[in-house]
């Protein structure tokens, strides 16, 4: 399903550009692509409501697209990024394997996260142990540099010493770092608190008539090409 889903993102972030060239017959005239002209004629009126729906939220919808495709298809996107700017991995996929798992820890789970916590002054999200490693990922937000409730910053701390081995926030990373950051917030709206919210509710809303009106235009172009053959 995942990979269904990423597959429509992709297809859907495509569609964007044939669209968008569909869209401006006549340069001359692009200023009536983003209007809804009072017409007698259903067709008309459904053809220049979809088109127009369809440009005024072009910026929000590919972004959508943009951030659905790296949300279901995470690994490959990163990947890709990667060409363009480096992605930083976690610590635990960068630290130096030990020649034995440590499954009893020196520092307790509950005396990492007092560390981690007083490190980083905010609330924590997710704690992980690495045994092969010898250290705990804590995952953590922090209210200076998140955009939005889910935080991004990683404290690393040794199993045996309690020491702080790595503090990292995507935002004060690469640019690739930084993109992958924006993706979710940006695809739920959150990165712009309530009216980011509001924004992605009513572009739900008007894609759904994007899709009732541009299958109207198809049967009337069907019905169309049936009564002509």
């Amino acid at each position: 399903m995942v990979w269904f889903l990423g597959l429509i993102s992709l297809l859907w972030f495509i569609d964007h550009f044939i669209a968008a060239i569909l869209s401006f017959p006549n340069l001359a005239k692009w200023k009536r692509s983003f209007t809804v002209h009072n017409s007698k004629n259903t067709y008309k009126f459904t053809f220049r409501l979809h088109r127009a729906i369809g440009l005024w939220l072009f910026p929000v919808t590919l972004i959508i697209s943009v951030s659905g495709l790296y949300l279901n298809w995470t690994e490959t996107i990163i990947h890709t990024m990667e060409w363009v700017s480096p992605i930083t991995p976690r610590y635990n996929a960068r630290a130096p394997y030990l020649k034995t798992p440590l499954y009893s820890p020196v520092v307790s789970f509950e005396k990492a996260a007092d560390i981690a916590r007083a490190h980083n002054e905010n609330a924590l999200d997710m704690a992980t142990y690495f045994p092969w490693q010898g250290l705990y990922l804590f995952r953590g937000y922090d209210e200076s540099h998140d955009i939005d409730t889910f935080g991004r910053r990683f404290i690393a701390v040794d199993a045996k010493s309690g020491n702080i081995l790595d503090d990292f926030h995507y935002s004060s990373g690469s640019a690739g770092d930084v993109f992958l950051l924006w993706q979710y917030p940006l695809h739920s709206g959150k990165a712009f608190g309530w009216f980011g919210r509001i924004i992605i509710f009513f572009t739900g809303i008007a894609v759904t008539a994007l899709g009732i009106t541009g299958l109207m235009i198809w049967w009337r172009k069907y019905k169309v090409r049936q009564l002509s053959g």
